[in-house]
């Protein structure tokens, strides 16, 4: 009810139509909508029935018709409500605030009150066999798993990150960068590979195209911080995230050794699971499984997100899928301006949609896809050169 409300209210703002000629939404976007449809057309007219192309869909998968409504759904009110530069800063900085608000709760233990009181469903993840002699916990925010709240920090850093160096006021600045280390520290607890990685990634894909880390500062970087480094190869605190990235190694150690390896949650399985759901046609190539996951493996959904999409939706999807996603990316970074605030901000918008592509590696994104899409083709639209000329 709130998605179809805000995007009437919006369609009220807006032409629809206006909003594809000015490039506000990319014709991409159109042909990804209609491979959907002609993936789901297609798998009805040879499944004899649409019933059973819907009941395909709804088990053990994260592209549910329903998801995918609900992000597109997403994309579309913020598209048609977010009309200006000044009204996008104001929604970056509530979702920024909101963001850290909720995370310190999170934090201090205050966020059950909260998601008790607001009557919010709480994220029930069934324990997993690991065999190891380390013991770890992973920690999100109830409501969420681990990897789709360390991907929404992962958003949230960024804006910090500029911010804390934009901001004209100096405690502004202080408090852009207690942000930033709030949310860094929410990340380490998920003690996930795919979101530190995306972490690490992202944020130096930022301050390369940002103009921040030039060349002299990553030698003065990388001069300064080797005695760190040394020290944390040799007296690690972080083993239960270490433990993590060595899984890989260790599987392979185990499986050389003993001829056998355990069904655990490492890449090498998801890997495995993925290229069990490989269509078998050319049809299933092109137009998909009109929604199936046909890559279940123990009645789970894939973990890679590229494959969810090429297994389900068919090349037909994929292909205009991923142009847009490098499309923007593209747009973002030749937004050419004289002004570091406006360079930094195209910075942060290519740099979320690359940090998304690597979390699609690992996750499911769900309609956070659709979320990170349409923020970074607003930054691209409001923060371009024609705006810094206007």
């Amino acid at each position: 009810v709130f998605i179809a409300l805000s995007i009437i209210l919006g369609l009220q703002r807006n032409n629809l139509i206006y909003l594809f000629i000015s490039r506000k939404i990319p014709w991409s976007f159109i042909f990804i909508i209609s491979g959907i449809f002609i993936s789901i057309l297609y798998n009805t007219i040879l499944l004899g029935s649409f019933d059973q192309v819907f009941q395909n869909n709804q088990n053990h998968t994260s592209l549910k018709f329903k998801s995918i409504i609900e992000g597109i759904g997403l994309f579309m009110v913020l598209i048609l409500n977010i009309n200006s530069k000044f009204e996008l800063q104001k929604f970056f900085k509530l979702f920024l605030l909101s963001g850290v608000f909720f995370t310190l709760l999170w934090i201090l233990g205050l966020s059950p009150i909260i998601i008790q009181a607001l009557g919010f469903e709480l994220y029930l993840e069934s324990s997993v066999f690991i065999s190891s002699d380390i013991s770890y916990e992973r920690f999100s925010f109830e409501t969420l798993d681990e990897n789709t709240f360390g991907s929404i920090c992962c958003l949230l850093i960024l804006l910090a990150t500029h911010y804390s160096i934009y901001s004209s006021e100096k405690y502004k600045k202080i408090l852009y960068s207690l942000f930033v280390l709030i949310l860094i520290y929410s990340v380490i607890l998920t003690i996930s590979r795919t979101v530190i990685s995306r972490l690490i990634l992202q944020t130096l894909f930022y301050l390369f195209f940002a103009k921040i880390l030039t060349k002299r500062l990553s030698l003065f970087l990388s001069i300064t911080l080797s005695p760190l480094i040394i020290y944390l190869l040799f007296k690690n605190p972080f083993t239960n995230i270490t433990y993590r990235f060595n899984e890989f190694y260790l599987n392979l150690v185990e499986w050389s050794d003993t001829g056998s390896l355990y069904v655990r949650d490492s890449f090498q399985y998801r890997i495995i699971r993925s290229l069990l759901g490989v269509p078998d046609t050319i049809s299933g190539w092109i137009f998909g499984s009109g929604g199936k996951q046909t890559a279940r493996f123990f009645n789970s959904a894939d973990h890679i997100e590229y494959t969810n999409w090429l297994w389900q939706y068919g090349l037909i999807t994929f292909i205009p899928m991923i142009f847009m996603i490098i499309f923007i990316i593209y747009k973002c970074l030749n937004n050419y301006s004289s002004s570091k605030h406006f360079k930094s901000m195209n910075s942060v918008g290519a740099a979320m949609l690359f940090g998304m592509m690597i979390s699609m590696f690992g996750n499911p994104q769900y309609y956070y896809l659709w979320i990170t899409i349409c923020i970074s083709l607003l930054i691209a639209y409001f923060f371009s050169e024609k705006i810094v000329n206007e």
